[in-house]
Order: C-alpha cells, then sequence, then structure tokens
C-alpha cells in the first residue's frame, strides 16, 4: 500500500505541479532555483502542516468527507500492484518528456 501511495504521491507531484508552478518559475529566472524551492517547499509545508494539525490527521482540509463525516474514499482494505501502474506510467511519461525537452534544449 505504501510503495503505491509513494509512487502515485511522486507521480502526481513530478507531473502537475512543474505545470503549475511553471509560470512562477519562468517569471523568477532572475532568482537562483533553490531560493524559489525553498519558498514553494515552505508554503506547502506549512498548509499541509496547518490542515494535519487542525483537521486532526487530515490534509484535504476535508474536502472529501460528506456533511454527516462520511466518505465515498475510504482507506483501502488490501493492496494489489496493478494500483501502482497509472502513476508509473504516468511517471515515466513525465520523465520522458522532460527528458526530450532537455536535449532539445541542448541543440
Amino acid at each position: 500500500m505504501w510503495i503505491g501511495f509513494f509512487f502515485a504521491a511522486y507521480a502526481t507531484v513530478a507531473n502537475d505541479s512543474i505545470q503549475s508552478l511553471g509560470t512562477f518559475i519562468e517569471s523568477n529566472k532572475n532568482m537562483s532555483w533553490w531560493i524559489l524551492w525553498l519558498y514553494v517547499g515552505s508554503i506547502f509545508l506549512l498548509v499541509v502542516t496547518f490542515s494535519w494539525l487542525y483537521f486532526d490527521g487530515d490534509v484535504t482540509y476535508q474536502r472529501l468527507l460528506k456533511p454527516d463525516g462520511s466518505t465515498n474514499y475510504p482507506h483501502p482494505e488490501n493492496f494489489s500492484f496493478f494500483q501502482i501502474i497509472a502513476p508509473l506510467i504516468l511517471l515515466i511519461l513525465t520523465r520522458l518528456r522532460m527528458l526530450r525537452y532537455l536535449l532539445l534544449s541542448l541543440y
């Protein structure tokens, strides 16, 4: 279960956050890359930590809960390796696309 979670988390972050933060990074080219990532990472950590503490371990700000407190997204009871195929493919496609752009930018 944890392997699937980490693959899904990394695939999502590797794919979506680069697309979402691309404008921010591009508009601040004059700043060092590590300062930009430190800034963005600190905002992320503050938001997740607040939600974790305020909502008793729920980092979704309880957006996945119904008004009665139940959810359509229960924790899985068992794990199958088929669950990591989609995030793994997304991860591979993201990395291949980034590799392609890197190679094209070198020419």
